[in-house]
């Protein structure tokens, strides 16, 4: 027999609320990287809101025997059947324990100019998104904007997920590219020190799921398309009704630095010359720094010379 589950139980989804009013201490919020092995893990470092705003979210409460499927952005679109369901959340917790992997770090691809600059200045640059590729992302980003009658709303973004191809390709192309590990917790302890700052995972929503719904306002700079989930990105919102700015440096101190990854498409020859060039920047001749293999690696091409 099938029952729809829409009769047996009720979807809440995430709760709405802004970055904006997190608060030493309150509510918990519980958030995917919370969830590791079946269960909720609680840490020093998690967001409240405060008791004030109890009545405004109560409905997000949870409470015993409730089921929390993170489905980092996607969403029930109609009514499933059990088995329907069952198999989803298989797949969704399995995304979930390599999201929470993932968890530890943020990466953020870019280039060597990029790289120097940081290394140099120990500052990371938040810059206007009217020039993005997806005019969907940066349509949302210019409503936010007109709609809050801002002056001026500032992004930089970050990726959750491990090294892929497409990351590569996409936002860091040619020798030239690099990836920025940053330790996770140390990165948003500088980056929050910056006033009028708002941070979040990115919401990942079809066509069909954003029609059954009413977005809010405070939602629009973390929205994309569900085309783009593989991306898993983080993101960090500057916002000022004050004044009209293009570029703002945070500042970020070299220790929230994990690991440099070089371009897989540098010269291995060259690659050589580019880890001491950035060793010899005051502050770095212990940083750690690598070349991709992703797309050329020796150990991967030696299990298939030893095929039977």
């Amino acid at each position: 027999m099938e029952i729809a589950l829409h009769k047996i139980c009720d979807f809440i989804n995430g709760g709405p609320w802004s970055d904006r009013e997190y608060a030493g201490s309150g509510i918990r919020v519980v958030k995917v990287t919370n969830m590791e092995d079946g269960t909720i893990v609680l840490r020093n470092d998690d967001d409240y809101l405060p008791a004030s705003k109890y009545d405004k979210y109560k409905k997000h409460e949870l409470k015993t025997d409730d089921v929390v499927v993170a489905t980092v952005g996607s969403q029930p679109t109609r009514p499933r059947t059990i088995d329907e369901m069952l198999h989803d959340v298989r797949a969704l917790l399995k995304r979930t324990v390599d999201m929470t992997v993932a968890a530890k770090y943020l990466r953020r691809y870019t280039d060597v100019p990029a790289l120097i600059y940081l290394l140099k200045e120990r500052a990371i640059s938040m810059l206007d998104p009217q020039s993005w590729d997806d005019s969907n992302d940066s349509y949302y980003l210019t409503l936010y904007r007109e709609r809050k009658n801002l002056k001026s709303v500032l992004a930089l973004c970050f990726t959750r997920a491990d090294e892929t191809y497409h990351h590569w390709r996409v936002f860091a192309g040619g020798p030239s590219g690099v990836c920025i590990r940053f330790n996770r917790s140390a990165l948003l302890n500088a980056v929050r020190k910056q006033p009028d700052l708002r941070t979040g995972d990115v919401s990942y929503l079809t066509l069909a799921g954003i029609r059954n719904r009413q977005l809010s306002i405070e939602e629009l700079p973390f929205l994309k398309r569900y085309a783009f989930e593989h991306e898993s990105e983080f993101r960090v919102i500057y916002e000022s009704n004050a004044r009209r700015e293009s570029q703002l440096d945070i500042p970020v101190p070299l220790s929230c630095i994990d690991k440099v990854t070089l371009s897989p498409w540098v010269h291995p020859n060259l690659s050589s010359h580019l880890k001491r060039v950035l060793r010899d920047i005051d502050g770095c001749k212990a940083l750690q720094i690598v070349r991709s293999t992703l797309i050329g690696n020796a150990e991967w091409k030696s299990f298939g010379e030893d095929a039977d």
